[in-house]
């Protein structure tokens, strides 16, 4: 497989007017990279991403795509390069699901817009690789906002071009969805060898599923790493940082610092039972502790409060605890 670079930046300063958000950027994108582009409310993601795709112009520097100044490509020749999905929705009126998938392959038409049978075979493809077959006859305007976001990312795919960018392509989607997503987007990647850069504020995500983050740090500049290596550096601790929330180096998840000032002890074999009834157990100020004066056995999926009553589930048991 080719590791051709896709787009690069070269001294690369954005905003809007005259005001400028990020500077001095130099990034590159290479054919298989995965991407997740991350940093605090307001630190220029979409701008960045805007700059990438032609919308928005530098306020200094260059952007190339396969080694073309981004300014000297057409709109067809570009959408031929560049695939991308915004938060922006345009008019969707009258469209079905099939007819928005079809318009990823507008750049690869002649000037009537004909479909080609390879055309129909891609948008075909990407409807069904989005699960959205039984969708398709259905307007787009009538669809929420998580099946809509999957029926923009099917029409980008569709477009077949090396580099896709995605700006928050998981917002309105639940936890099966946005692991079903980006394992898709993974698994194209790797498989047709293209590049993928999208947004994100979803740092678990990112930790999970990402190999490389871009990261908009304090300094107004992005800085390229592993989410691993932002976590054992303490990067993303320092970014992030709050008052309230901590980091948790064992698991790369950020949590808020309870006041935990009340003891029970925990009669449990199962230590996975054991390790989330006491993440249950901080929400409401208590935790586990070898000596305490108030004990709770857990059998048969039952909570029983020693000298005296028993719950059928954990939350009937944290129910009673807060009234203590």
């Amino acid at each position: 497989m080719s590791n051709k670079v896709l787009l690069s930046s070269k001294d690369l300063s954005i905003g809007y007017g005259n005001k400028e958000i990020l500077k001095d950027l130099k990034l590159e994108i290479k054919s298989g990279d995965v991407i997740c582009l991350m940093g605090p409310n307001g630190s220029g993601k979409s701008t960045l991403l805007k700059t990438f795709v032609g919308l928005l112009k530098p306020l200094k520097g260059e952007v190339k795509i396969l080694g073309r100044i981004l300014k000297d490509l057409d709109h067809k020749e570009l959408s031929k390069l560049v695939s991308v999905v915004l938060t922006e929705r345009g008019n969707i009126n009258g469209l079905t699901v099939e007819d928005i998938v079809r318009l990823g392959r507008f750049p690869h038409t002649n000037m009537w817009g004909k479909l080609e049978e390879k055309d129909r075979r891609i948008i075909k493809e990407c409807i069904e690789l989005l699960n959205l077959e039984s969708l398709k006859s259905e307007l787009a305007s009538e669809l929420s906002d998580g099946q809509l976001q999957k029926v923009f990312i099917a029409r980008a795919l569709a477009q077949d071009a090396p580099l896709i960018i995605l700006d928050e392509p998981t917002t309105f989607l639940d936890i099966s969805n946005k692991m079903e997503l980006m394992a898709i987007l993974d698994r194209i990647s790797k498989a047709r060898n293209k590049a993928l850069l999208f947004s994100s504020h979803d740092w678990e995500l990112a930790l999970e599923m990402c190999p490389k983050v871009w990261l908009i740090d304090s300094t107004n500049s992005v800085i390229s790493g592993t989410p691993e290596e932002f976590l054992y550096t303490g990067v993303i601790q320092k970014l992030f940082m709050h008052e309230r929330f901590y980091l948790n180096n064992n698991n790369g998840r950020f949590c808020e610092l309870k006041e935990r000032t009340q003891k029970l002890k925990f009669k449990c074999d199962n230590s996975v039972v054991t390790e989330w009834v006491d993440h249950a157990l901080s929400k409401i100020g208590y935790k586990i502790e070898s000596e305490a004066d108030l004990s709770v056995v857990f059998y048969e999926n039952k909570f029983k409060v020693e000298g005296g009553a028993e719950f059928q589930s954990l939350s009937d048991l944290l129910d009673y605890l807060k009234l203590r």
